[in-house]
């Protein structure tokens, strides 16, 4: 009885290759779009028809269902299960500053031309319309040039 039982050469399922269940479970998976993003967005869904249940309602249509305790707990879980999708829906902001050589400002030619060519009377005029909005807005200009550190505007 040659041939029978033991191992054999190219005999069985290949190495790596899934079995007949890990392929049925995939496929399975697969057709009931079970990956994060649904399942997260399923329960959302389902939070939020809980909480509009539970909603109250109007003084011209009172909602017999009322329950504020439910109701708030149920925008709570929908509003996590909305930061907890968010990720797979919306790509995250860098922060992003922009700083010139050294991490000092940046240095705009133009800008630092036109401020070369302008009169002290000029330059304390831009002072005085620049100041509040600097201040207002919080940012603190760079001084590209050290020897104008008294007055970021005066010429020296």
């Amino acid at each position: 009885m040659a041939g029978h039982g033991g191992k054999r050469e190219g005999a069985g399922r290949p190495k790596g290759r899934p079995n007949k269940i890990t392929i049925e479970r995939q496929e399975q998976l697969i057709l009931e779009k079970r990956e994060p993003l649904d399942r997260i967005l399923q329960a959302m869904q389902i939070f939020e028809s809980l909480a509009e249940h539970y909603q109250p309602g109007t003084t011209e249509q009172p909602n017999p269902n009322h329950d504020e305790a439910k109701y708030v707990g149920y925008v709570k879980l929908m509003a996590d299960t909305a930061a907890k999708a968010a990720p797979y829906v919306h790509h995250r902001r860098a922060s992003i500053v922009h700083t010139g050589p050294n991490d000092g400002a940046i240095q705009i030619e133009a800008i630092d031309n036109a401020l070369a060519k302008m009169s002290d009377m000029e330059l304390n005029q831009l002072e005085r319309l620049l100041t509040p909005l600097v201040s207002s807005a919080r940012v603190t200009p760079g001084i590209a040039d050290s020897s104008r550190a008294g007055n970021r505007w005066k010429k020296h």
